[in-house]
């Protein structure tokens, strides 16, 4: 039997950039879009992860601000591999 997840607490709100962080996190495996979606993700992954320490609990999100900066270099490594071959 699972146990259902405790709804967040009130207040608790997910950071606009750690999801900002995570959907461009995503757009940097896109080809036709270049790097700049993982330049993107990667700001908005650092800026979240240091408004989400700084809130003293009142963003949520570190999480996800993490998850979109790995997807960033990820796609990094991506574009840089796809760009050599085609070179």
């Amino acid at each position: 039997m699972e146990v259902p997840e405790p709804p967040p607490l009130p207040g608790r709100r997910v950071s606009g950039s750690a999801i900002a962080a995570f959907l461009f996190g995503l757009l940097a495996f896109v080809p036709g879009l270049g790097v700049l979606p993982a330049v993107v993700a990667l700001a908005c992954g650092v800026a979240a992860r240091g408004s989400i320490r700084r809130s003293a609990g009142a963003l949520r999100g570190g999480p996800l601000a993490t998850l979109g900066i790995v997807l960033a270099i990820l796609g990094l490594i991506f574009h840089l591999g796809l760009y050599t071959r085609l070179a």
